[in-house]
């Protein structure tokens, strides 16, 4: 399985997140999740919608949510942490693999050196526009998660997510291209 997903890559030559993501429930399980399903996944191929369908899609939630909400494609899980909002129904992956969660997040950062104050200006404007009520209610419909944080908080979230996924590019013996 960790072949077939490392071999899934997009024109650029990039692994697909698709694939990163699931190195990380290969790491949680070991090699008993290697061997499920990895027959329907070679007759899938390169077909988005097919590996989608089974679970391998690399559609995000807010690209995917409405084909969701259509009955179009059935989502399985979510890689968040938990339930994400708008689709309630859907279980997080981790209510049955303890402690997995994947997921893309965005954030702003300055340039080396910007003076505190100009940091502390930039994360209050910004924190504004996040909890602004009708921006959050969009982001949710969506399928985001808004999160504001302080930037010593910001910080620790991409030193916690640097330490993860670089265990999870060992683990895959990822090499740079």
């Amino acid at each position: 399985m960790i072949r077939y997903f490392m071999r899934r890559r997009d024109d650029e030559g990039v692994a697909l997140i698709t694939a990163i993501f699931v190195m990380l429930v290969l790491l949680a399980f070991g090699s008993v999740v290697a061997v499920l399903g990895v027959d329907n996944l070679r007759n899938a191929g390169n077909d988005r919608a097919a590996n989608s369908s089974l679970g391998a899609g690399d559609a995000g939630i807010a690209s995917a949510i409405e084909y969701i909400r259509t009955g179009k494609l059935r989502a399985l899980g979510v890689t968040t942490a938990a339930r994400v909002e708008a689709l309630p129904e859907i279980p997080a992956i981790g209510e049955s693999v303890t402690g997995y969660e994947a997921s893309g997040w965005n954030g702003i950062i300055a340039p080396k050196n910007t003076p505190d104050e100009i940091v502390k200006k930039l994360n209050s404007a910004i924190n504004a526009v996040v909890a602004d009520p009708k921006i959050k209610t969009h982001l949710i419909s969506l399928g985001v998660v808004p999160m504001s944080m302080t930037p010593s908080e910001f910080g620790k979230l991409i030193a916690n997510e640097t330490e993860k996924w670089a265990k999870v590019v060992k683990f895959a013996g990822i090499k740079p291209i």
